[in-house]
């Protein structure tokens, strides 16, 4: 057997750049130019137009993908700093180790905070294997199915002495079941924060905010009382630091140790909603704004960027553990598929005449304007007023249809979105005594209203789309909902559906779309589902292929529709007066 022959390597390596180490940042200083090109190849953040020194953040990936880089290209380097690249790569190969471990299937993970339980409680496997990759990560988004228990999940990252006190900020009709469920299977002491305005906090452990109120609290945020913050349906966030709860939220996340974001739906609209959401629980992950479009974007640097491959993105996040998700089918709990139905009902144009009137001369402008700003407000005053007159038309055939359900003992929860439009349900309705759980009652009133629906004290529940968010207990009484006025963004149906969609239901769930032939109903109808594209090729890369369109291109294509339906209706009144005169 011939020896394989080993060359001594040389005394004197060819380099073929610099790079350092200098203010918490790794620094290409130099870079030959050919060697610059496979350098972008790999860390597509850096511009193809930019040129040395290239920066970036000190994360473990970034030290492990330049190791292994400089493998091939070796660059100049001091000893010191290549110790510290080199330490940054081990950790990174270890903690990577570590965390597939956790996640086999076949592995248990023990509790190891099991003081502050109940008797009798106990979390479950995927559960725990959860939190103790947030320990490690310390930054990620759960994104499990509805109804695996995300809530329990933040609660299990809660048993841990080290991460109190917890901050939990969640949506304004929340506080009190999150309270319920600590107070049920755990020992910690809650406080919900009462007001915006700053006061002395009573000892606890955890302490429940609103999405309404974090922002007058920033300053305390900063003492770095909170050692862990979580973020129930995180998509609340998703405007990032261009609102005052996400300024808000970016301080406590940045000034307390671990930091967890749940929901199965974490954007609505466009996938650059989720840089947002990164940005505050786990900052430099996805680079900045810039670096994140030019990375995974389709070139555009506005707030509505498309992905260009949500699949990779998707298994990206996954492979680093910024999302993690459990599928029912992973973790043996699976239910039936949802049964969903969508019919067409009648509609009735002479209930919303002026409302069809100012729809066309909105139809009409944003059509011809040049104007930008001019073209923003058409737009959102367009798609205001098309919704509404849709709503209003077809809520009578909306109420006949949920009588029909009603009368067959058959409990609703009837979903929609514009005052107007309840206010013809609940009179079409009177006889069947609707509770409302909308945005125009208090929690506490939406609390009581669960209750009575929950106790059988009425059949129909009228929710908001986006009212219902992290709900539970409804499974237990209701398997029907009827959406009689969509929304644009299908995780709005999503969620909502979820609320019945969960472990405790005993029946198939039925989902009920009605849509016309009027208005933005047609319009929306098509979008529908192509809006979802960029989430489920992120949350579910092995998904397939579906298009995608974008929030100005949707309102024209309304526009052109509105004024179709005009001119066709004229054509259609001539052609009678022509006959019958």
């Amino acid at each position: 057997m011939t020896k394989a022959i080993k060359y001594p390597e040389p005394k004197n390596k060819r380099t073929y750049g610099k790079l350092c180490f200098s203010d918490n940042q790794w620094i290409v200083e130099e870079c030959e130019p050919h060697v610059s090109i496979r350098l972008k190849d790999v860390f597509k953040k850096i511009s193809i137009v930019s040129r040395p020194p290239f920066k970036f953040a000190n994360t473990l990936d970034f030290c492990e993908d330049m190791s292994w880089f400089m493998q091939r290209y070796p660059f100049e380097i001091s000893k010191k700093d290549l110790r510290l690249l080199n330490s940054q790569k081990r950790l990174f190969e270890k903690n990577i180790a570590e965390l597939e471990r956790i996640l086999l299937p076949d592995v248990e993970i023990k509790n190891p905070h099991i003081n502050f339980l109940r008797d009798g409680c106990t979390p479950r496997n995927y559960q725990v294997k959860t939190t103790q990759i947030l320990e490690k990560v310390k930054g990620t988004i759960c994104g499990d199915d509805l109804g695996l228990g995300k809530t329990f999940t933040g609660m299990t990252a809660c048993l841990n002495p080290k991460n109190l006190p917890c901050a939990i900020v969640v949506e304004t009709h929340l506080p009190q079941q999150w309270v319920d469920n600590f107070t049920n299977f755990t020992k910690l002491d809650t406080h919900i924060i009462k007001t915006k305005k700053m006061y002395n906090l009573p000892k606890a452990h955890i302490y429940i905010f609103k999405y309404s109120n974090i922002a007058g609290w920033t300053d305390f945020f900063t003492t770095g009382f909170f050692k862990m913050a979580i973020y129930d349906e995180v998509q609340n966030l998703r405007t990032g630091t261009n609102s005052a709860k996400g300024e808000a939220a970016k301080i406590l996340s940045e000034y307390a140790n671990l930091n967890l974001g749940m929901s199965h739906t974490p954007i609505f609209n466009y996938a650059s909603e989720l840089w947002h959401i990164y940005n505050i629980i786990s900052p430099d992950s996805l680079g900045d704004f810039y670096e994140f479009t030019r990375e995974w974007g389709d070139g555009g640097y506005s707030e509505k960027v498309i992905i260009k491959d949500p699949k990779a993105l998707g298994t990206y996040l996954r492979e680093n553990y910024l999302f993690i998700k459990n599928t029912r089918k992973s973790v043996g709990r699976e239910l039936p598929p949802v049964e969903t139905v969508v019919h067409e009902i009648e509609h009735d144009e002479t209930l919303v005449k002026d409302h069809i009137e100012l729809a066309q001369k909105l139809s009409q402008t944003l059509l011809t304007t040049t104007d930008f700003t001019e073209a923003g407000k058409v737009s959102r005053d367009l798609d205001r007023t098309a919704r509404q007159m849709t709503g209003i038309a077809k809520a009578k055939s909306v109420a006949n249809f949920v009588k029909i359900l009603l009368d067959n003992d058959e409990p609703v929860i009837l979903a929609g979105w514009h005052r107007e439009v309840y206010r013809i349900w609940l009179e079409e309705l009177k006889h069947y005594s609707p509770l409302m759980f909308t945005g125009s009652e208090t929690p506490k009133q939406k609390e009581e209203n669960k209750k009575a629906f929950l106790n059988g004290e009425s059949k129909l529940l009228i929710m908001s789309l986006r009212s219902g968010a992290g709900t539970d207990g409804l499974q237990e009484v209701c398997k029907t909902i009827v959406i009689g006025e969509p929304d644009w963004a299908s995780g709005v149906h999503e969620q909502l559906i979820g609320r019945l969609h969960r472990d405790g239901q005993d029946d198939n769930v039925m989902a009920f779309f009605l849509f016309s032939t009027f208005g933005s109903d047609p319009t929306m109808r098509e979008v529908l589902g192509l809006k979802a594209s960029q989430a489920r090729g992120i949350f579910n890369p092995d998904g397939g292929i579906v298009k995608t369109t974008n929030n100005q291109q949707r309102l024209r294509t309304l526009a052109t529709n509105i004024l179709n339906t005009n001119t066709k209706n004229k054509v259609e009144d001539s052609s009678e007066r022509t006959l019958f005169d």
